[in-house]
């Protein structure tokens, strides 16, 4: 083996190191990354929360849809039975008197 490759082959056998401040950084870094990774962490539980309530969501105008469906359908059968009964007309909500179209 020529000489400057064995002095290069020798110079990273040999172990090394590092001083206090490097030593510091390496953990700074590592801190820094388990942080990181908390975070995405976090995230991810609140997108899966987020998620889980925009369903509830949904699922609760679903049925307030379905409700409002049906309160005007009883309505339309409502309205079809008094104008069986007394006519084409209007209702006064406030008074309670039905008068006919003319």
């Amino acid at each position: 083996m020529p000489e400057k490759e064995s002095k290069i082959v020798e110079k990273y056998e040999k172990a090394s190191k590092f001083d206090k401040e490097e030593l510091e950084k390496v953990e700074k870094f590592q801190k820094d990354y388990f942080e990181i990774q908390q975070s995405f962490g976090n995230i991810s539980i609140m997108r899966v929360r987020a998620e889980q309530q925009f369903e509830a969501m949904d699922k609760a105008q679903t049925e307030i849809e379905q409700r409002f469906k049906k309160v005007q359908e009883e309505e339309r059968e409502f309205v079809e039975e008094i104008q069986k009964k007394y006519g084409p007309g209007s209702l006064n909500p406030q008074t309670g008197e039905y008068s006919l179209n003319k």
